[in-house]
């Protein structure tokens, strides 16, 4: 048998059961794919994926414009597709799914072949598609952090269309402005990429606004180019940005932003694609009393000027910048956010909060800041990486000795008018979360924060509160569900243990939970924020209604808010579980806490046992009595660690003593 009978053999006993193109992204399935978007939202194919094949319709030929290709067998992590040609017999090719985000992919494809030659699939016959395939369906909830956190002044190097290739980008006039368009990613997380062409005549023609603010949809890079699909907060207006590898460090460079949906390695291809071409500078900007442009010195101040040169305009002074505060010593350390994204540290330290990932706010005064007794602060944070400075309202609560709420504000971007700075930066409209799908990973809804555990001074834990233990239907997100209960710790009232007893192998049959803090969320809701004793990550917030008083909800840390019931019910947020909970008849329930517990490692240290010695002497009065004890009991160091634990029970059995005397 030749090799291509080989072949076909392999691939008859393969066909049905290796060729799964759903493998790498489940949700691929039941979609339509749009590919080949052009600027402005228009798009020519459309793509459909099952299990073992994919069908391409050209929407623009209405007579024959669908191609399905089968899955035929998978080689060296690609898939080998077949065709049924007009006029009898095959067409055969390979493709290979990368994906970018959960809607965003991109394919490879090697050339066309009649003869069913595995080495379509090998590397140097494989060619990278620059046109993305997008889901419309799951994108508006799909969002990434840019690739990098930085900020440029821009300048047209070229715009390149069907009609027009000008590479003279210097000669239009919005190059010659004093005042500089500009390009930030990700200065503070959940910002995404913001243009501001500061007019409308210097708005390319791609489907920008004169201020774009877009999210950032997916990333990747190669060794020379990052890329970044980019999206419009409030649409379905699409770009793809590229920029070299290495921009971090350095101080110019430059970025094509292609308006037609197609990542280009190079800035052609073989069919046209639209994009522009811009020039990037970085400049610094370390304090907020500076000029926004050189010239300011060489002009005059105005009503329109003061603003941009509010140095030069003696709007600010450089020798008196704003007060400085530092947070409550009380609530100063360093704290652990646990959410679905991960874990991230949050450091309150003198005047600085700083969250990983997220940003660092250094707390300053104006005349108008709120009073410090509201615990509301305003912040400024300044950056080495061409952002300009931000304000940010920052406020905090306590919810107990090692546990707070922390709230961020939608920030201001530098300069701002200085008519009640203070004021404008907390007013409260400014507490509020980003759109979808962002939401309030970052920044919560109004009058919510993020509860947050202290890890560092080591943590104090604080009674949890409960006056009974709970029988409880637990449901999960996959609709399982458990039966068990929880209940408070009778010797340690900071500690819950969860008991299940039925339960799949994904939830341990016995857990351990401090309490940290104990808050409503609403009136009717009371929430108790705990942390697991055998993984300090994973910290919960079990939440109770007295509206539904045979419920409550198990949520991650950073969604224990008054949204939350409602945004459960939404199907927005899936809880860790549903409960459905019985009072029992114990407060509370004894349980063998593990050696490694503080409390038992304070207490077991005993190496005799107790003895007590009970002498009742009788008294001439018939109704009176002496009784005379005697404890026995030391430990390593000498003490008497039980004395007086046992001086309630000693009380008891006295009484005892006495009732049954006088019988």
């Amino acid at each position: 048998m030749d090799l291509y009978g080989v072949v076909w053999l392999l691939a008859i006993l393969q066909e049905v059961t290796s060729c799964f193109l759903t493998e790498k992204l489940p949700s691929l399935e039941g979609k339509e794919w749009f590919t080949k978007i052009r600027s402005g939202g228009s798009n020519d194919v459309i793509a459909y994926f099952d299990r073992n094949s994919v069908t391409f319709n050209d929407v623009k030929n209405t007579t024959n414009g669908e191609t399905k290709w089968r899955c035929f067998m998978k080689i060296r992590g690609r898939y080998f597709l077949k065709n049924v040609r007009q006029g009898g017999g095959y067409l055969y090719k390979c493709m290979g799914i990368i994906v970018r985000s959960e809607s965003a992919i991109q394919l490879e494809w090697s050339h066309v072949s009649r003869l069913a030659d595995p080495a379509l699939c090998a590397e140097e016959n494989i060619n990278l598609d620059p046109w993305l395939l997008i889901s419309y369906k799951t994108v508006v909830n799909d969002f990434t952090s840019c690739p990098v956190s930085g900020g440029f002044d821009i300048k047209h190097a070229g715009y390149y269309s069907r009609d027009v290739r000008d590479s003279r980008g210097y000669d239009i006039g919005c190059n010659l402005m004093n005042i500089p368009m500009r390009l930030e990613f990700d200065c503070i997380a959940g910002e995404g990429a913001i243009f501001n062409f500061r007019s409308k005549n210097c708005v390319p023609d791609i489907h920008f606004n004169i201020y774009q603010n877009t999210i950032c949809v997916a990333k990747w890079s190669n060794k020379r180019h990052h890329f970044v699909l980019l999206r419009t907060k409030t649409g379905l207006e699409f770009w793809c940005a590229r920029f070299p590898v290495g921009i971090e460090n350095q101080n110019e460079t430059e970025l094509y932003l292609y308006s037609d949906v197609a990542c280009l390695e190079g800035e052609y291809a073989e069919e046209f694609v639209k994009f522009m071409k811009f020039d990037l500078q970085r400049v610094m900007y370390t304090t907020i009393c500076a000029d926004e442009y050189p010239q300011c010195k060489e002009g005059t101040c105005n009503v329109f000027s003061k603003l941009e040169c509010q140095k030069t305009c003696g709007l600010c002074n450089p020798h008196r910048p704003p007060g400085i505060c530092t947070f409550p010593k009380r609530m100063q350390g360093t704290y652990l956010l646990h959410s679905k994204h991960g874990n991230q540290n949050v450091t309150l330290e003198g005047r600085t909060l700083n969250i990983e990932n997220v940003g660092q706010f250094d707390c300053i005064v104006f005349e108008d800041s709120p009073l410090r007794s509201t615990k509301t602060y305003t912040t400024m944070s300044i950056f080495q990486n061409g952002c300009r400075p931000r304000y940010t309202c920052v406020r905090l609560k306590r919810l107990g000795p090692s546990a707070l709420r922390y709230s961020l504000a939608q920030n201001l971007v530098w300069p701002i008018k200085k008519e009640r700075i203070g004021a404008n930066i907390c007013n409260e409209d400014n507490f509020r979360a980003d759109g979808d799908p962002i939401r309030d990973t970052f920044r919560s809804y109004k009058k919510t924060g993020k509860p947050v555990i202290k890890i560092h001074p080591k943590p104090r834990f604080i009674n949890c509160g409960m006056n009974t233990s709970y029988t409880i239907r637990a449901e999960l997100p996959d609709g399982s569900i458990c039966h068990g209960g929880f209940y408070q710790h009778c010797k340690n009232e900071t500690k819950l243990r969860f008991d299940f007893h039925t339960c799949n192998s994904f939830i341990k049959p016995k857990e351990d939970f401090n309490c940290a803090g104990i808050f409503r969320t609403n009136y009717w809701e009371r929430a108790v924020l705990i942390q697991n004793v055998d993984n300090l990550n994973d910290i919960r917030c079990l939440i109770f209604n007295s509206l539904r008083p045979y419920q409550a909800l198990i949520v991650v840390a950073d969604e224990c808010d008054k949204m939350a019931s409602g945004l459960v019910d939404s199907n927005i947020r899936i809880p860790i579980m549903r409960l459905h909970i019985r009072s029992d008849v114990y407060p509370c329930k004894h349980i063998q806490l593990p050696l490694k517990d503080d409390v038992i490692t304070n207490v077991v240290t005993t190496t005799e046992p107790i003895k007590m010695n009970v002498t009742l002497k009788e008294s001439k009065n018939v109704n009176s009595f002496s009784v005379d004890l005697e404890l026995s009991s030391r430990n390593s160091s000498g003490s008497r660690p039980f004395e007086n634990k046992l001086n309630s029970l000693l009380l008891l059995f006295l009484c005892y003593v006495v009732f049954v005397k006088n019988l």
